[in-house]
């Protein structure tokens, strides 16, 4: 078949014009990816207005990019523009674009993380815009391999089909009515192609050309364009922040539904909302929160090649165990989620699925394929923070790290920013012990930043690095190290009062900060950071305390957090940029 091209600049002459603003305004790059301790950036978000000048609160989390001694921003908002789509959220919209249809897989450069989240600062370079061009013509084709009346909706072989067509789909797509512009140019190249080549053709060809366009790749809006006010989102605007939010993916019908009259008061929001969490559609929220966590603490990056284990040592692990471990997790939070779990379950709760692969490194006999539902004991494991993604990802290819371990505390669970090492000091550690030396892992760290150089810092990274010292570079659970019993003591030090001192191990310091007034506000900006897509500004602090207020309040239910942000004028109104 004759393929005719409809990619970027083209596709402003085959289907529709772009009507709002493209470029993108969160963070830089050098603002921050929690693995170089960056610091925040230009905030896109908002926040909700309450009196000025407030007391201190949580003044140790230096990684918190505001400043309380100043008034929040103006109505409580700052100006937006519009994002791109991250890759995960491509990806399951094409999913729930075309359920039932086998789609075809698609791969795209990585994007620049903050914090680890992969969907801030998100815009269209001209590598992305060729990806995104040979993936819509990859997935048309793909769906467009069969009942073609089934994806269309009529026959597209008669003449009135086309509006139905470009009309029904393209609502859908571009999550809103089409305007009449753009039903237009549509229809007529869906014409043009279906008289030059064939009807399969046309339909091929007009998919590949709306995944191409902004209204599907972009998030776009137009609420208060032109006015120098804040405005209410308008309601499809409204219905695409709510779904993105709460399942990283385009409104269902319902949604869609609602988005006429129904969302134009914050009642119909909380209601829609209250839908979207209920236990038939908990589904898609649970996913939704699973990646949100992930991101959180990096689970994914165990998977990178970087971070292969040592064969000699670890022979059962491969890229295959790795994914498992990270799925493993991901079952965890859903589970804690649709159980109406909270903060302190995702850090303390022994619930776990397992299959063949993460099983035995969980310390279980069960070597089916099939994955499986348990209770982990409850002397070697508890929480997120035991899972062998996390401890495997925060480790080198032949032992477990407890500089590393430290870090991703303080950084993501306490929001706290570690001084970095001084230049050209030499960060190796040694592996081999001396002829009749009995050496641990904890020896060799000890030895090592006992130096004057190191030990400032490295008492407060390693007192929450060391607890996990019961786990070996793939997260197994371990009683003897190097010839010694586990000495996984550690002390917390720089956190809130409550939540500072002596802890004997991983466990109890799960229990810790699973009480922690500083990590579930920690906790609360991340999710902000996630949910909006933007990194908090300095005059924002009010926002963030009205989130985490709202997440206290309910003893920290993981399903208060979109209702807490529902719940800000960031997310119901917005100043255009």
């Amino acid at each position: 078949m004759r393929r005719t091209h409809c990619t970027w600049l083209s596709i402003v002459l085959c289907s529709v014009g772009c009507t709002g603003a493209i470029n993108g305004g969160a963070a830089s790059p050098e603002d921050g990816d929690a693995s170089d301790g960056g610091e925040g950036g230009t905030p896109s978000g908002g926040a909700t207005q309450i009196p000025p000048a407030p007391e201190p609160r949580f003044a140790n989390a230096t990684l918190v990019n505001v400043d309380r001694g100043a008034p929040c921003a103006p109505q409580g908002l700052k100006p937006t523009s519009s994002r791109r789509l991250s890759h995960s959220e491509y990806v399951q919209t094409l999913q729930d674009l075309f359920p039932g249809r086998s789609l075809p897989p698609v791969s795209f450069s990585s994007d620049q993380a903050f914090f680890g989240f992969d969907n801030i600062n998100l815009f269209l370079s001209t590598t992305t815009v060729a990806q995104y061009a040979e993936a819509a013509f990859a997935v048309a084709k793909a769906v467009t391999d069969g009942n073609l009346q089934g994806l269309v909706g009529c026959d597209p072989a008669q003449a009135a089909c086309a509006a139905t067509f470009v009309k029904g789909f393209g609502a859908r797509a571009y999550r809103r009515p089409l305007l009449t512009q753009e039903v237009d140019k549509l229809v007529a190249f869906f014409d043009k192609q279906r008289s030059a080549i064939s009807p399969r053709a046309a339909v091929e060809l007009t998919i590949a050309a709306m995944l191409q366009s902004p209204q599907f790749l972009l998030r776009l809006e137009t609420t208060g364009v032109g006015d120098s006010k804040p405005a209410r989102v308008k309601s499809y605007e409204m219905a695409t922040r709510l779904s993105y939010m709460v399942w990283g993916s385009m409104p269902d019908p319902e949604l869609t539904a609602a988005a006429n009259g129904q969302l134009d008061t914050d009642a119909g929001v909380r209601s829609q909302l209250e839908r979207m969490l209920k236990k038939d559609n908990a589904e898609p929220a649970a996913r939704s929160m699973s990646e949100f966590v992930v991101k959180w603490l990096h689970l994914d990056k165990v998977q990178n090649e970087s971070l292969e284990k040592d064969p000699a040592l670890f022979p059962d692990w491969s890229p295959t165990v790795a994914a498992k471990v990270v799925d493993e997790s991901r079952r965890f939070v859903a589970t804690v989620f649709q159980s109406n779990g909270s903060f302190v379950d995702l850090l303390t709760s022994r619930k776990a699925s397992v299959a063949s692969g993460v099983a035995e490194i969980l310390g279980q006999t069960n070597t089916s394929a099939a994955w499986k539902e348990i209770e982990l004991p409850a002397a070697e494991r508890a929480g997120i923070l035991t899972r062998p993604a996390f401890l495997a990802g925060v480790a080198k290819q032949s032992y477990g790290s407890p500089p590393l371990r430290g870090v991703e505390i303080m950084q993501q669970v306490l929001c706290i920013k570690p001084l970095p090492p001084p230049d050209n000091l030499d960060l190796t550690v040694r592996e081999e012990a001396k002829p009749g030396e009995v050496l641990s892992n904890r020896d060799r760290f000890e030895e090592k930043t006992k130096q004057s150089a190191c030990i400032g810092c490295h008492t407060q990274i390693d007192g929450f690095g060391m607890p996990f010292e019961s786990y070996d570079a793939i997260g197994r659970f371990r009683k003897m190290d190097g010839g010694k019993p586990v000495n996984a003591s550690g002390q917390i030090l720089g956190a809130d009062e409550a939540t500072d001192g002596d802890v004997a191990d991983a466990l109890a310091l799960s229990q810790r900060l699973s009480q922690s007034e500083q990590a579930k506000f920690c906790f609360a900006v991340n999710w902000n950071r996630r949910s909006s897509g933007a990194v908090e500004g300095p005059d924002q602090w009010c926002q963030l305390d009205a989130i985490y207020d709202s997440f206290e309040t309910s003893k920290g239910a993981l399903r208060a957090l979109p209702f807490a942000t529902i719940g800000t004028a960031a997310f119901t109104s917005r100043l255009a940029d």
